[in-house]
């Protein structure tokens, strides 16, 4: 299996095809309204998904939740470990 950068034109149609028709029609509006092609709407729908601080996949950070709730898990000990105030933000 040979691996790209994006996601090609035909498999982004393939995708798309197989959505719901309210989630295929989103992904086509929201294309056109940005001018984007849809293949790229996709993968950063996907991305986002993966992680809400990324623009695209090139940027996401693929940990699996266990890894990244580990990561959380350790900050917060050094945290405490270290005293340090970790002001609350507005929710």
């Amino acid at each position: 299996m040979q691996l790209t950068q994006r996601l090609s034109t035909v498999a982004a149609q393939v995708f798309i095809d197989a959505l719901p028709n309210n989630i295929k029609e989103a992904l086509l509006t929201y294309s056109a309204e940005i001018e984007y092609p849809v293949e790229v709407v996709l993968e950063m729908a996907i991305a986002f998904f993966l992680d809400l601080d990324c623009a695209g996949f090139a940027d996401c950070r693929t940990d699996t939740p266990g890894a990244m709730r580990e990561r959380i898990a350790i900050l917060e000990a050094i945290i405490r470990q270290n005293g340090i105030t970790v002001p609350k933000l507005p929710d």
